[in-house]
């Protein structure tokens, strides 16, 4: 059977850092990426600094250890 993505939300893609390709491969290069899959290509967005970014700039963060 086929996916139904026809009430797909906005999904964020992000990695450890830039220089990480796990999220990049989950959205285009696996063998089951989103795109592959059929997920809208405008529900998708990617985050490219990740997490590593994402603290030095100091955004808010939740999990353990906080």
């Amino acid at each position: 059977g086929t996916l139904d993505f026809s009430k797909a939300k906005t999904v964020v893609v992000y990695c450890n850092g830039a220089w990480c390709l796990q999220s990049t491969q989950l959205i285009k290069d696996a063998k089951y990426s989103l795109l592959k899959l059929g997920y809208p290509k405008d529900k998708i967005k990617y985050y490219r600094g990740g997490m590593q970014s994402w603290v030095t700039f100091g955004l808010t963060t939740i999990g353990k250890g906080k």
